[in-house]
């Protein structure tokens, strides 16, 4: 009843994130579909085994009268339409593990209807998108490889905007992504956008690709795009939370590339077609966006010199997600001196998400100001794995390991440094300077080797690594 009021009967499935879509059927709703879809399968599977029992004439009319009072199970269409529209509600509602599973209930579902009606084109459409919403529900819980073979599959037998996108969102755009990587997500996500030029989701996609990947103007393009994508979503009642979000960060971008006057301008904007009007229209709704919304809210009272109104976006933004890569940072920024209250950030986020880069690199020097150098080996160790040539994480992990008297740790760790300069300097990449203050070239870590080989009584090798610094940087 929740889809035929919706005016979504016939229509189990339709891009995520449509704004009349999201709230196409309540929780209650898909609850209570998911509870018939099973109780319809129990069902089957009681009705198969009283059969097997059968023996006689009595227990057949028995048997008989409890069919009669049983409720009537769902016919093969049904089950079909139940199921589909069950996995696409999931997945609207950001349940991708429930949304897989509803798929496969689809899917076989599918399998037990066979193709013998005369409406076999559209049958095998409706399969297509529930096969779509499981491969976009893999890619949800981290299932990348699957999820790319999936979409991979669907978009080589028919090339559609909604299977490129999803290939585009296999491809990691984000921080740390390959250029390959991200510039492949944008050429996909800008065929989707072709293929579709009036659909909302590849251009507020293509708009997000586009601001991630930054540039000159890359705040200006994104903003053009994301406002068509608002436009096209509008006449469903609102703009989706993630459009309305991505918009608001795009014109805090733009304003940022025109200078600082223009920027202090967009953080006192206020009305329609402003970014605090987007960010705040995100930050009323539930979602994975709602986290960025007050990050972003939080940066423009800050330019605004709301510092009250600030800090609250800031704290919000972390109660919904402790690993927030813009509202960690800047509040670790806000309260750099206080190295307890920054770890104790840092640390929050790790749980949160044990992979935080930003989180590491902070709770590293932190710790290690609090005497806990135990914890920001810990922390540069999670550091090197996202960025194993970082020479300067190299150097601080093995300053950690020397504060330890860990001095094989130390002396490998500083090896390390020294050889990804060395291996900087012969391609022609290093950043090495004569500067005493700033020597580069893993001087650092030659002046603390040499300092531990001496207390080793390794003599000669202590020289050695001091002559290197020296041929480095001749006045340190």
């Amino acid at each position: 009843l929740a889809l035929r009021e919706s005016g979504r009967s016939g229509r189990a499935a339709h891009s995520p994130g449509s704004a009349a879509g999201a709230a196409a059927l309540p929780r209650a709703g898909l609850v209570a579909l998911g509870d018939a879809l099973a109780a319809d399968e129990s069902l089957g599977v009681s009705d198969a085994a009283s059969t097997r029992g059968i023996t006689t004439a009595a227990s057949e009319a028995a048997a008989a009268a409890a069919a009669a009072a049983a409720p009537d199970p769902l016919g093969p269409g049904a089950r079909v339409v139940g199921w589909s529209a069950a996995a696409e509600a999931a997945h609207m509602a950001g349940d991708a593990a429930v949304a897989l599973q509803h798929a496969r209930g689809a899917l076989k579902a599918f399998g037990a209807l066979g193709w013998g009606s005369t409406n076999k084109g559209s049958a095998r459409g409706h399969e297509r998108r529930v096969r779509i919403v499981a491969a976009e529900a893999l890619l949800s819980i981290g299932r990348g490889r699957e999820a790319t073979a999936a979409l991979g599959a669907l978009n080589d037998a028919t090339e559609s905007p909604r299977t490129l996108r999803g290939l585009a969102m296999c491809l990691d755009g984000g921080e740390g992504s390959s250029r390959s990587g991200r510039e492949g997500r944008v050429a996909a996500l800008k065929r989707a956008a072709s293929l579709a030029p009036n659909a909302p989701r590849p251009l507020a996609e293509l708009g997000w690709a586009m601001l991630r990947n930054g540039g000159d103007g890359s705040g200006a393009r994104a903003t053009r795009l994301l406002e068509r994508a608002a436009e096209l979503t509008a006449g469903e009642g609102s703009v989706p939370p993630d459009v309305a979000a991505k918009s608001g960060v795009a014109r805090w971008t733009e304003a940022g590339d025109a200078g600082e006057a223009a920027l202090e301008s967009c953080a006192r904007g206020r009305g329609p077609n402003t970014a605090h009007a987007s960010l705040l229209a995100a930050a009323a709704v539930r979602g994975p966006f709602r986290a960025l919304a007050f990050a972003y809210l939080a940066r423009m009272y800050d330019v605004a010199a709301d510092a009250r109104r600030a800090e609250k976006c800031r704290s919000r933004a972390l109660s919904l997600d402790p690993a927030d890569p813009i509202a960690g940072p800047d509040e670790c920024a806000a309260r750099g001196d206080d190295h307890a209250y920054v770890a104790r950030t840092c640390r929050d986020a790790l749980r949160a998400e044990p992979r935080c880069l930003w989180a590491a690199v902070r709770l590293a020097p932190a710790a290690s100001r609090l005497g806990d150098h135990e914890a920001a080996v810990s922390a540069l160790q999670t550091v090197l794995r996202s960025v194993p040539d970082s020479s300067a994480a190299w150097e601080a992990l093995g300053a950690a390991y020397d504060a330890l008297n860990r001095h094989s740790a130390a002396l490998k760790a500083y090896g390390r440094a020294i050889d990804i300069e060395r291996e900087r300097g012969l391609l022609g990449s290093g950043s090495t300077t004569n500067s005493i203050d700033d020597p580069g070239g893993g001087v650092f870590a030659s002046v603390r080797s040499g300092r531990i080989m001496h207390r080793m009584g390794a003599v000669r090798e202590s020289i050695a690594a001091y002559e290197h610094a020296l041929a480095v940087a001749p006045g340190h």
